[in-house]
């Protein structure tokens, strides 16, 4: 019995030792998972405090890195892209504006339209609006374009039937002799209107605009007189002529013209007398001589 309780004692010491040394096991895990829970906790405020102090960082790097890039990008591809649009249509605007001003106040556009010439004008033919000029209202010599208004009083005495197209018109002494661009008429040669038409209209005759003259004022002194009674009527403010053709002109001589008032003659030319392009549009034509000799 006392041996069978030695080893039963024996036993219970051992399952104390056991349970006791399980316990002191157990303790320290116990502790050590509240610890851990405590220490998730406080690890979880810490990484709230961090994801805080991010956010704020991030925020802030944002602020620095992002937003003032993004504003800069803005300001530099948004808003100088938009700022150039706006320039671009408030430049534009301020073109037209200024276009409009420069036609209401007559102003050349020379900066705009490279021209050569040392006067110009480009004029709307159905209202007469200048839509460009330079210079206009200098005094040059016109030289054959004087025969603009030479063709203006032939078409006028054609309309008013002073004179028909198939009317004989003979050449005088001074007609002949004109000299300068001529179709060689000769002495008592006969042309019809018609035929004369086409020699000033093609070939820029001298000396069948001087037949013509002479065939409908008697003389081409007279026939003058009518084409600055014209140019007058015209409003051609800067123009003289001394002659029918422009032959041998000059400024001294009292032979001259401008832009301006070339338009106005040759828009009077060409809407009052539409049947000249029969004439004008015509790059060659024949005509026969009809002289005492045949």
């Amino acid at each position: 019995m006392k041996g069978k309780f030695s080893s039963i004692g024996k036993c219970i010491i051992s399952y104390i030792v056991c349970f006791t040394l399980f316990l002191s096991l157990m303790t320290p895990v116990t502790i050590t998972a509240e610890e851990k829970k405590i220490k998730n906790e406080e690890q979880t405020e810490e990484k709230k405090g961090e994801k805080k102090n991010e956010n704020n960082g991030s925020n802030t790097e944002v602020k620095k890195d992002g937003s003032n890039e993004n504003n800069t990008e803005v300001k530099k591809d948004g808003s100088n892209e938009s700022n150039t649009e706006v320039k671009k249509e408030e430049g534009n605007e301020s073109k037209t504006e200024a276009k409009k001003k420069e036609k209401s106040d007559g102003n050349s556009q020379e900066d705009t339209v490279p021209v050569n010439a040392a006067s110009a004008v480009l004029m709307e033919g159905s209202t007469g609006e200048v839509l460009y000029d330079k210079d206009k209202d200098k005094e040059l010599v016109p030289a054959s374009i004087t025969k603009v208004m030479t063709l203006v009083l032939i078409f006028e005495a054609l309309k008013n039937g002073k004179i028909k197209l198939e009317d004989p018109v003979t050449v005088s002494e001074y007609a002949a002799g004109m000299g300068g661009s001529q179709v060689y008429l000769e002495v008592g040669e006969t042309q019809t209107v018609n035929d004369m038409i086409k020699c000033i209209a093609i070939a820029s005759a001298n000396d069948a605009a001087a037949a013509m003259a002479e065939h409908i004022s008697g003389s081409e002194t007279e026939f003058v007189k009518q084409m600055n009674q014209k140019a007058k009527d015209l409003g051609m403010e800067h123009t003289n002529f001394k002659n029918c053709s422009g032959l041998d002109d000059d400024i001294k001589s009292g032979h001259y013209t401008s832009a301006y008032d070339v338009a106005l003659m040759s828009r009077e030319l060409i809407t009052k007398h539409p049947e000249v392009s029969k004439y004008s549009t015509v790059w060659m034509d024949t005509i026969t001589h009809v002289t005492k000799k045949g």
